[in-house]
């Protein structure tokens, strides 16, 4: 069976327990745990009402390459995100290891954001935020509730590099970059 003839015959089921009951996890252990795992920063934006809005994100991930998907999630509390839903379009800019303000500024509740922050529009309008690596313009293409969590699948329309350079990377808490290997 051919992989999308696979992925078309999957049902998606919610969560349930196993047959063995599962341990109840701390969540303060967990997220020192995770906190292990290196992962890029990005900020997701879009327009609500011809106004700029965003939020930082950990959690990005690439997902199809045909089609081009990516996956991203928000906390299910977030009040940017059903902003962000109903506006069906976003952009995920990818940052530089020299925007750590940009990913504070963007990763606090009720801040200022774009009232000191430059951005471009894609076509549809998204905001762009320069200095960044990348930036990948999306639709939701679909939505899955997951624990505290929304998993948010775009279908990837538009994308660009802006530049070359490393990147933000958040690990245990902390920000730094990534250093390539010398041939």
């Amino acid at each position: 069976m051919a992989i999308n003839d696979y992925a078309k015959s999957i049902e998606v089921y919610p969560l349930a327990a196993p047959f063995f009951l599962a341990p109840t996890i701390d969540s303060t252990d967990y997220q020192h745990i995770m906190g292990y795992f290196a992962t890029g920063v990005a900020v997701i934006t879009t327009l609500h009402h011809s106004q700029p809005i965003g939020f930082t994100a950990h959690t990005f991930s690439a997902i199809s390459r045909d089609p081009a998907l990516i996956s991203c999630c928000a906390g299910d509390g977030a009040t940017i995100w059903p902003l962000i839903e109903a506006a069906s379009t976003f952009c995920v800019n990818i940052l530089s290891e020299k925007q750590q303000n940009i990913s504070h500024i963007f990763s606090r509740a009720g801040g200022v954001r774009f009232q000191t922050t430059e951005y471009s529009r894609a076509t549809s309008g998204t905001p762009i935020l320069p200095g960044g690596l990348a930036w990948i313009e999306c639709s939701v293409a679909a939505l899955y509730p997951a624990g505290d969590q929304l998993i948010v699948l775009g279908r990837v329309h538009q994308m660009e590099t802006l530049q070359e350079g490393k990147p933000l990377v958040a690990y245990r808490g902390q920000f730094g970059t990534f250093e390539m290997p010398s041939d």
